[in-house]
């Protein structure tokens, strides 16, 4: 009986339905927990593709290196909001809550995504920077490689975990801002919908500029040393 109650107490954890403070508009009107918690998810299933994308053609980067790129510059504004979104909620619960406590009262989350979360995000962070330093080396090699390389694996398994966890609120906060889910309908709603949208076109534009018009591979000091007749 002890092992069955266990069990469910981890599945439920695992579910993480809303809390109280995480699904009600706060009082006082504005943004809240719950806004913020929609704004996380929506960003989440934005950032999904893109990732699948990176990862997948990382796998035979020879063959797809422009739609690594590609996919990792358009993961920049997105990377970028999702982690203000959270830190936010970091910050207002550990910080600055002290007006309406209505961070406070929704309860922190689980410890395990908790521990999760800045392991995540500074794999995510590692990964993009030296994926950026080697985009403008036109280098696969060396040091930097090496740490992209690492870094990415590490993210790979974080995300899988950090998907197993968050997936069922993820696509219940998705659904509930898409009206696709019983629930409160939250102020905020366009605003957080046109901040997603600058962040994805911001990526797309970002990415087309950086790699559509780059030659690939660029190989400098090809024929260091040759002679002038060889060159």
């Amino acid at each position: 009986m002890g092992m069955a109650s266990d069990t469910d107490a981890v599945l439920l954890r695992i579910a993480d339905p809303p809390r109280p403070g995480e699904t009600e508009p706060p009082s006082g009107g504005g943004s809240g927990p719950a806004s913020n918690a929609r704004l996380t998810a929506l960003t989440g299933s934005a950032l999904l593709v893109p990732i699948v994308v990176v990862l997948g053609s990382g796998l035979v980067f020879s063959q797809l290196r422009t739609a690594h790129f590609f996919a990792g510059f358009v993961l920049l504004p997105l990377t970028a909001l999702k982690l203000a979104s959270t830190g936010y909620r970091v910050l207002r619960y550990y910080v600055v809550d002290r007006r309406d406590r209505a961070y406070r009262s929704s309860g922190p989350p689980w410890w395990l995504p908790r521990v999760l979360g800045p392991a995540v995000g500074a794999s995510a962070v590692v990964a993009l920077v030296t994926g950026v330093v080697l985009w403008a080396q036109r280098s696969e090699r060396g040091t930097w490689s090496t740490v992209h390389t690492d870094s990415a694996v590490i993210f790979a398994v974080l995300i899988g975990l950090h998907l197993l966890l968050r997936a069922w609120r993820t696509v219940w906060e998705t659904g509930a801002e898409l009206g696709r889910v019983v629930a409160p309908r939250l102020p905020g709603r366009i605003r957080r919908h046109t901040v997603i949208a600058a962040a994805l076109v911001a990526g797309v534009v970002l990415a087309s500029v950086t790699t559509v018009t780059t030659s690939w591979p660029v190989q400098p000091d090809r024929h260091a040393g040759a002679g002038p007749r060889d060159r």
